[in-house]
């Protein structure tokens, strides 16, 4: 009898030992399966674009002076990026920011405005009117480019004006069309695209309606004083 009470005690002990063991090892199962949480999953509360692979969407950023910034991401990716502030406009209109975007897969492309007021008087203030394209899955810039090149060159402008739409093809090829601020005629707009056969101007003038912007394949077509036109994105 004294032996069989020994030996109850004996698996009672190896029971209770093992007992953590296992809940550990359930544990580390657990944790095993579960993959690491999606980033780009969260439902935030302002998104600007989104595609089956990427979003891009607006945080308020913290610090002495609190502002709206634009962040974008690719799903499964462990981080997103900063694209720049949403646009921030001054009382003569003149706006920093970017705007107008377009995904294609974890590719993104957006337009952005950014004044560099001068430090010496000799100097002029320098007007940047670009277009990026960025994979979202490295954050390399796969293009940069000017919204259009002036008719008549300006001391510190680079680029026709903002971009008012824009489209992408998931090997980076850009097309857009950008309003005219160069003071050539009220209500122009000029349709450019940046591929394979380079930086092109495809369309300019003041009937070009911004709206009518689309990508079908490699087929890019817009609409001008109310007729149909296209071209390839190469």
């Amino acid at each position: 009898m004294r032996r069989a009470r020994l030996t109850a005690l004996c698996l009672l002990a190896l029971l209770a030992l093992s007992a953590p063991a296992a809940a550990g090892a359930r544990h580390r199962h657990h944790r095993h399966r579960h993959a690491v949480p999606d980033s780009c999953a969260v439902a935030h509360k302002h998104v600007l674009a989104a595609g089956p692979q990427a979003q891009v969407y607006v945080l308020s950023t913290l610090g002495q002076q609190a502002q709206q910034e634009v962040f974008a991401c690719a799903k499964g990716a462990r981080h997103s990026f900063s694209l720049g502030p949403v646009p921030v406009c001054d009382t003569a209109g003149n706006c920093v920011g970017v705007e107008s975007f377009a995904l294609a897969g974890s590719v993104v492309a957006f337009g952005s405005t950014t004044i560099i007021e001068p430090t010496l008087p000799s100097e002029v203030a320098q007007r940047r009117f670009l277009v990026q394209v960025r994979d979202l899955r490295t954050n390399r810039m796969l293009r940069i480019a000017p919204t259009g090149v002036p008719g008549q060159p300006k001391p510190g402008l680079t680029g026709i004006g903002r971009v008012r739409a824009i489209v992408v093809k998931s090997d980076g090829a850009v097309a857009w069309i950008a309003e005219d601020e160069t003071g050539a005629a009220p209500g122009a707009y000029e349709v450019g695209a940046a591929d394979a056969a380079g930086l092109r101007l495809l369309a300019a003038g003041t009937g070009i309606d911004p709206g009518s912007l689309t990508l079908a394949g490699s087929t890019l077509s817009w609409s001008q004083s109310g007729q149909a036109a296209s071209s390839v994105l190469n």
